[in-house]
């Protein structure tokens, strides 16, 4: 009768550990749905931003006219050919800095980059 219930009280102890998890999960998942959406919601502000954006390269066209041509001087300094774009002013790369400037995990940050198909050792480098 003693190793019936040694095996009984074990199991007992393992199904409420088991519970315990589950419950910690369920919580998780629910705190990961509300970022998940709250998320969303910045990523369409990000859009009506954007499409607002795009009239402002007609208007510089037209107040091109309006400024002076400055001649070339032949001077020393040296003009950065090529150079390529930080990653905190790519586009692409730009809802993750405001993310981890919202105070978004960066763990979560770089799962939702890997998720997306972008590289997530981007944030180290800043």
């Amino acid at each position: 009768m003693n190793t019936v219930s040694f095996v009984n009280t074990f199991a007992q102890s393992c199904e409420s550990r088991l519970m315990e998890f589950e419950f910690k999960l369920q919580k998780v998942d629910a705190s990961l749905k509300i970022l998940e959406s709250q998320l969303s919601s910045i990523a369409l502000d990000e859009n009506i931003t954007e499409s607002t954006d795009k009239n402002l390269p007609t208007e510089i066209m037209e107040n091109q006219s309006e400024i002076p041509e400055i001649k070339e001087s032949a001077s020393n300094e040296e003009i950065p050919q090529n150079e390529a774009p930080k990653p905190n002013e790519d586009p692409r790369y730009s809802k993750y800095f405001k993310m981890v400037q919202v105070g978004v995990p960066i763990p979560a940050v770089k799962l939702k980059m890997q998720s997306e198909g972008l590289d997530p050792n981007i944030l180290d480098k800043i």
